[in-house]
């Protein structure tokens, strides 16, 4: 059986350059699916807020884009060390990850929005 060739990734560094993001450049029909009903609040249930939903979108998001965290030259790559890295991080690194994946997705799937 032949290998499956290895996923487009694009890397995205912070401006400081302490930190990378490894981000893959494909994201499946059915995932934009269950994005696009994860991030309408229509979908969520009565005591879900606005910040709820949008912080289910991008926590998806990043489960489904990032591939890898590169935090001071330390690489991060499997998921639930990158979930818990990300619900670890401060503010600030949390603006610079949802704005690389907004640019991200801007760039490669201009019909997935993030909130």
């Amino acid at each position: 059986m032949a290998k499956k060739p290895p996923t487009p990734t694009e890397t995205i560094t912070s401006p400081d350059g302490d930190q990378r993001l490894v981000l893959s450049c494909v994201l499946t029909a059915k995932s934009r699916t269950r994005y696009r009903e994860i991030s309408n609040p229509a979908n969520a249930n009565a005591a879900a807020t606005v910040d709820d939903v949008r912080q289910n979108a991008i926590g998806f998001l990043f489960g489904a884009l990032v591939r890898e965290w590169h935090v001071h030259g330390a690489p991060i790559a499997k998921q639930r060390a990158l979930a818990e890295r990300f619900k670890a991080a401060d503010a600030a690194e949390r603006a610079w990850v949802v704005d690389a994946l907004r640019a991200h997705c801007d760039d490669w799937f201009p019909d997935v929005r993030l909130p």
